[in-house]
C-alpha cells in the first residue's frame, strides 16, 4: 500500500463519509423503532429490547470456560464441548438406586377416539407464539397462519401417529440449553438447568395427548402444581392461614419442606409407564407416550458450539407440555400411602410441605416419606430440605432423616414467597421490594430511555415491575408502615423512570398520573379482595381446625370476612336507612369536595358564602334527582315529613296574618331584596357552571397542548440531529474549500514570482544582471521556505482543526509582509529599469484592461452578494477582502509600471501612496481576522455558491496572470 500524504488524507476523508453515514442509519433506524414501539404491534418488540439492553449491561453474557469434575478451568473448545456432553449424558442416562416391582398391573384396553379438528384448533390456541424453535426450524406461528388448512393436517397426522403408535424420527431429536439457575459458581455445570428445545408439531402433539389425559386421571387434591383452578397462591394461602391459626392459639406447628434431587431427570421409565397404567390411562395411550421417550436423542448448545448427540434413557423432557402433568401422575401415585389430608401435606410438583402438631410426629412422617420415594428412585436432597417450628415456646430440638439432622431455619421461601416462624411478614415485604428493584432493573433500558413516551414506560411497569411486587401479597397481612415502605420503593422507581427527583418538587400524584400507575396500596386490597372472591366461589378445601380460644387481634381475613357476612346478611327493612345514611354521606363529602375545588380554583369569585350556598344548590338539585328513583321506598317518611310542613305552614299563616298589618310597607322592599339575591344567585350559578366548563375545556386544551408539545419535542430532536449531521458535512466540505483555496494563493504566489523573474530578465541585459540574480535566488529561496512552512501549517491544521483559524491568520499576516518586502525590493530595483519604458507601456496598457475587466466582474459579484441574507453577506466579505489582497498585489505591479514611466518626479507621491496602502493592508488584514472569527459561528447553507464563485473567480485571476505570463 502507498503510505503517501494524499492517500493518507483521503482515507480519513473516506473514514469521516462512513461515520457520517453510520450515524445517520443508526438515528434513522432509532426513530423507526421508537415510532414502531409506540404501536399495539411493537409491544413484542419492547420487551425484545428491554432483554437486550438488560444482556447487553452485564459484564459476562455467556460462560466460554468450565470446570470439570477436579475443578479445573476447562478453555478449549473440545474439552469445554466434552464436558458438557459428559455431564448432561450422566444426568440424563444414570438412575438412582430403587426397588424393582414384582407385582404388575393389569392394564386398561380399550377403543380411543381418533383425533377431532376442534382438539387441534384448542391445543394451537394453547401454544404461545415467539418461542425458541426446535431442530425442524418449524415454529408454530407456521400452523397458525395457514389456519383451517394446517388443522386439518395435523388432525390426519396425529391420527396416523395414533394408530400407528410411532412418531416422525425427526421429532426425537432436540437441542439441549443450559440456563444459569443464578445461584453458584457460574463455571459449575451443576449449577445449570438444562431445557430441551424440541419440534413445536411434537408439543402440538403432547398437548392434544395431555388434554386426554387429563379426563381420565384425577390427581390428589394434594397437588397444587400446574392443576386447573390452582396456583401458587393457593398453596402459600393455605399454609399461612394453618400457620396463623396455630400462632393465635399459641401451639407449636412443626413444617418440613422436602426437595427432591433432579426430580424431571431422574425419573424412573418404568414407574412412570407403571403409574400411568394404575391411574387407570388407556394402554393405547400408555404406549404413545412410550414412543415419545424411545429413541431420543439431543445435543447440547453452548457458548462454544453444539456437543455431539448423545442418548437419553432417564427422566422427562425439560420444556416438554406433556411432562409437567406425567411428574403429577408419578407423585400422586408415590405417595398414595403416605400423604395425609390437606393442608397437612401440600405439593407443587416436586415441593413437599409436611406439617403436623408435634416433632414426632413429622419426624415420622418425614422418613415414611423418604422410604417411599427413594425406594421407586426418587431421592430427597438431605442439603436443601428444611425443618421450620412456628411459635416455638422452648428449644423443641430438630428433626433427623436417617440419623442426621436437618436443617432448622426461622424463615423458609416457599413458592417464591418468605414465610417466618413468627408469623410477622418483614422479611417477605423486603423481599418483594427487591423483587421490584430486580425486575425495575431488568428493563431500565427502557424505562431511563427519555425518548421512550411516560405511557408505554407506565405499562412495562405494570407488567414486570408492579407483578413482581404483588406476588403473594394477598395472601398477607400488611400493616401501614409495610405498606408505605412498598409505596416509597415504587414511588422511587418511576421517578427514575420518569427523570425526576425530589428536588423538582412534583407531587407523588401527577407522577402516578404521568406514568398510567395506580396507588400500590388499592391495588394490594384489590388483589385481597378479588382473592376473596375466588376463595368463597371455591369449594372447602381444607378441614376445620378445632375450636382455639382467641387472644390475638384478628387479622385481614377475619375482618373481610365478617364484614361481607354482616353485609349479606342485612335485613331487607334496614335498606332506606343504609340508602338515607349513603346520601347523607353522599350529601356531606360532595359539599366538602365542592368548597375544596371552589377555594383553590375560583378564589378570584365572589364571597365564601355564596360559593357554599351555590355548591349546596347544586348538589340538593343532584340529590333530588337521586330521591326520585327512590320516591316510592321512601313514601311514609315523605308523609311524615308532609305533615310536619303542613304544621309549620298554618303556623306560619298565623303569624303572618297578625303581622300582616305592620309588613304591608316592608313587603315591597323585601320583594325587592329578594329578586336581587335570586337574580345574583343565579347569575353566580350562572358563572361557576361556566368556569366549570371552561376549566374542563382549559384542561382539554393543556393535554392537547401537551400532546402536542411531545410530538414537536420529537420532531425538534430529529431536526437537531439533521442540523448536527448537515454542520458536520458543511465543516468537511469547508476544510476541503479552505485546503484548496491554500492551494490556489500558493499558485497565485508562484504567478507573481513568474512576474518578478520576468522583471528580473529584463535586467540581465543590464551590467546588473548578476546582482539581479542574487536578488532572484534569495527571493526563490524564501518563497520555497514560505511554500514549506505552508505545508506544514495545513498539514497541521488537519490534525489540529480547534487552532486552524489562528494559523490561517499568522500565515496570512507572514504572506503580506512577504509581499511588501517584495514590492519594496521592485521599488529598489525599478531605478534601474530606466531604458525598458516602452515595453513597460505596452505591459501596463494590458493590465489596466484586464484591470478593468476584473473590476468589472468584482463588482458583478458584489451586486450578487449585497441580495443575500446577513451571514452570507459576512462570508462573502471574508472572501472579498482576501481577494482584494490579491487585486492589491496585481495594483502594486501597475504602480511599478507607473513609476517607470513618471520616474524621479513622482518618487515622493509613490512613496506617500506606498505608505497609504500599506495602512489599507494592516485594515484589510484587521477585517480578515474578524470576519474569521464570526465566520466560525455562521457557516450553515450557502456553501456551494460560494464555492462556485471562487472557483470562477480564481480561473479567472489565473487566466490574467496567465496573459501577463
Amino acid at each position: 500500500m502507498d503510505r503517501t500524504e494524499e492517500n493518507r488524507q483521503e482515507y480519513k476523508e473516506l473514514q469521516r463519509r462512513v461515520k457520517r453515514e453510520v450515524s445517520k442509519a443508526k438515528q434513522k433506524a432509532y426513530d423507526e423503532l421508537y415510532t414502531r414501539l409506540d404501536t399495539r404491534e411493537g409491544e413484542k418488540d419492547l420487551y425484545r429490547l428491554a432483554r437486550q439492553r438488560d444482556r447487553d449491561g452485564k459484564d459476562v453474557q455467556q460462560v466460554r470456560v468450565i470446570k470439570d469434575r477436579d475443578g479445573r478451568v476447562l478453555t478449549s473448545e473440545e474439552s469445554v464441548q466434552r464436558r458438557w456432553k459428559e455431564y448432561f449424558e450422566e444426568l440424563m442416562n444414570e438412575e438412582n438406586e430403587r426397588e424393582k416391582r414384582v407385582e404388575g398391573v393389569n392394564s386398561v384396553e380399550q377403543k380411543v377416539d381418533k383425533i377431532r379438528k376442534d382438539e387441534v384448533r384448542k391445543a394451537l390456541k394453547r401454544m404461545k407464539s415467539g418461542k425458541a424453535v426446535g431442530p425442524d426450524d418449524i415454529p408454530v406461528e407456521v400452523w397458525k397462519c395457514l389456519g383451517e388448512a394446517a388443522v386439518e393436517f395435523l388432525a390426519s397426522l396425529f391420527n396416523r401417529v395414533l394408530e400407528s403408535e410411532r412418531m416422525p424420527e425427526e421429532w426425537r431429536r432436540s437441542v439441549l440449553v443450559p440456563i444459569f439457575k443464578n445461584k453458584g459458581d457460574v463455571q459449575s455445570c451443576s449449577n445449570y438447568r438444562g431445557i430441551k428445545l424440541m419440534s413445536h408439531t411434537m408439543k402440538v402433539w403432547e398437548r392434544v395427548v395431555e388434554a386426554r389425559l387429563r379426563k381420565v386421571v384425577e390427581i390428589c387434591e394434594q397437588q397444587y402444581g400446574f392443576m386447573p383452578r390452582k396456583s401458587t397462591t393457593d398453596a402459600i394461602f393455605a399454609l399461612r392461614i394453618l400457620m396463623e391459626k396455630y400462632r393465635d392459639g399459641q401451639r407449636e406447628l412443626h413444617c418440613v419442606f422436602v426437595d427432591l434431587e433432579k426430580a424431571y431427570d431422574r425419573v424412573p421409565r418404568e414407574e412412570l409407564w407403571y403409574c400411568m397404567r394404575k391411574s387407570g390411562v388407556a394402554e393405547k395411550y400408555v404406549r404413545v407416550v412410550q414412543d415419545m421417550y424411545e429413541r431420543s436423542r439431543t445435543v447440547v448448545r453452548c457458548a462454544v458450539g453444539q456437543t455431539e448427540e448423545f442418548n437419553v434413557e432417564v427422566g422427562l423432557h425439560q420444556g416438554s407440555a406433556l411432562s409437567p402433568f406425567l411428574f403429577a401422575i408419578v407423585m400422586d401415585q408415590l405417595s398414595e400411602e403416605v400423604r395425609q389430608e390437606s393442608p397437612w401435606t401440600m405439593m407443587f410438583a416436586d415441593d413437599i410441605v409436611i406439617c403436623s402438631e408435634n416433632r414426632e410426629q413429622v419426624e415420622e412422617n418425614l422418613e415414611r416419606w423418604r422410604f417411599a420415594l427413594e425406594r421407586r428412585g426418587m431421592k430427597v436432597s438431605r442439603s436443601k430440605t428444611e425443618y421450620m417450628c412456628v411459635n416455638e415456646r422452648q428449644g423443641s430440638g430438630t428433626v433427623r432423616l436417617q440419623g442426621e439432622e436437618v436443617k432448622k431455619v426461622q424463615e423458609f421461601k416457599y413458592l417464591g414467597s418468605t414465610v417466618q416462624s413468627n408469623g410477622e411478614c418483614g422479611k417477605e415485604v423486603k423481599k418483594r421490594v427487591q423483587a421490584g428493584w430486580n425486575g425495575w432493573r431488568k428493563v431500565s433500558g427502557v424505562l431511563c430511555d427519555q425518548k421512550i413516551s411516560a405511557r408505554i414506560k407506565g405499562k412495562v411497569y405494570r407488567t414486570v415491575v408492579r407483578a413482581a411486587m404483588l406476588y403473594g401479597l394477598e395472601t398477607v397481612s400488611l400493616r401501614k408502615r409495610q405498606e408505605a415502605e412498598l409505596e416509597v420503593a415504587e414511588l422511587k422507581m418511576l421517578r427514575f423512570s420518569l427523570g425526576v427527583t425530589r428536588l423538582d418538587r412534583i407531587r407523588n400524584e401527577y407522577i402516578r398520573g404521568t406514568a398510567h400507575v395506580g396507588r400500590l396500596g388499592d391495588k394490594v386490597r384489590e388483589a385481597r379482595l378479588r382473592w376473596f372472591g375466588h376463595v368463597q366461589r371455591r369449594e372447602i378445601m381444607l378441614e376445620q381446625v378445632e375450636a382455639i380460644p382467641k387472644l390475638f387481634p384478628e387479622s385481614w381475613e377475619h375482618e373481610i370476612v365478617q364484614n361481607v357476612l354482616e353485609e349479606l346478611e342485612m335485613k331487607e327493612s334496614k335498606l332506606m336507612e343504609e340508602k338515607k345514611k349513603e346520601a347523607s354521606e353522599a350529601l356531606v363529602n360532595m359539599v366538602a369536595k365542592q368548597d375544596a375545588v371552589l377555594a383553590s380554583e375560583l378564589n378570584c369569585w365572589t364571597q365564601d358564602m355564596e360559593k357554599r350556598i351555590t355548591t349546596i344548590f347544586l348538589n340538593i338539585t343532584k340529590l333530588c334527582e337521586e330521591l326520585k328513583k327512590t320516591e316510592e321506598l321512601e313514601r311514609e317518611s315523605l308523609l311524615r315529613d308532609r305533615k310536619k310542613l303542613k304544621k309549620c305552614v298554618g303556623q306560619l299563616e298565623d303569624v303572618l296574618a297578625s303581622e300582616r298589618e305592620q309588613q304591608e310597607q316592608e313587603k315591597e322592599k323585601i320583594k325587592q331584596d329578594m329578586e336581587k339575591r335570586i337574580t345574583a344567585l343565579l347569575q353566580n350559578i350562572t358563572e361557576h357552571q361556566n368556569s366549570m366548563k371552561l376549566c374542563e375545556e382549559r384542561e382539554k386544551v393543556a393535554e392537547l397542548e401537551r400532546d402536542s408539545l411531545m410530538r414537536d419535542r420529537k420532531n425538534l430532536e430529529k431536526c437537531v440531529v439533521q442540523l448536527e449531521d448537515t454542520l458536520a458535512s458543511e465543516r468537511a466540505s469547508q476544510e476541503q474549500e479552505k485546503e484548496k483555496m491554500e492551494e490556489k494563493i500558493t499558485v497565485l504566489f508562484q504567478n507573481i514570482t513568474c512576474l518578478d523573474t520576468c522583471l528580473n530578465l529584463l535586467e540581465e541585459r543590464e551590467k546588473t544582471k548578476a546582482l539581479q540574480r542574487e536578488s532572484l535566488m534569495r527571493d526563490q529561496e524564501q518563497l520555497q521556505k514560505r511554500v514549506g512552512q505552508l505545508e506544514n501549517i495545513l498539514a497541521s491544521e488537519r490534525e489540529q482543526q480547534e487552532q486552524e483559524k489562528e494559523k490561517i491568520k499568522q500565515d496570512m499576516e507572514k504572506r503580506i509582509t512577504a509581499l511588501l518586502q517584495n514590492i519594496t525590493e521592485h521599488q529598489n530595483s525599478l531605478k534601474l529599469f530606466e531604458e525598458r519604458e516602452k515595453a513597460a507601456e505596452l505591459e501596463r496598457d494590458s493590465l489596466m484592461r484586464d484591470r478593468k475587466k476584473l473590476e468589472k466582474r468584482v463588482g458583478q459579484l458584489e451586486d450578487t452578494l449585497a441580495s443575500e441574507r446577513a451571514p452570507q453577506e459576512q462570508e462573502k466579505e471574508k472572501l472579498e477582502d482576501k481577494i482584494a489582497v490579491l487585486f492589491e498585489n496585481i495594483t502594486w505591479l501597475d504602480t511599478c509600471q507607473n513609476l517607470l514611466e513618471e520616474r524621479e518626479k513622482t518618487k515622493a507621491l509613490q512613496g506617500e501612496s506606498l505608505l497609504r496602502d500599506r495602512k489599507k493592508l494592516q485594515k484589510r488584514v484587521g477585517q480578515l481576522e474578524n470576519i474569521l472569527a464570526s465566520a466560525r459561528e455562521q457557516q450553515e447553507q450557502e456553501k456551494e455558491k460560494i464555492k462556485h464563485d471562487m472557483e470562477k473567480r480564481i480561473t479567472a485571476l489565473l487566466q490574467n496572470i496567465t496573459e501577463h505570463q
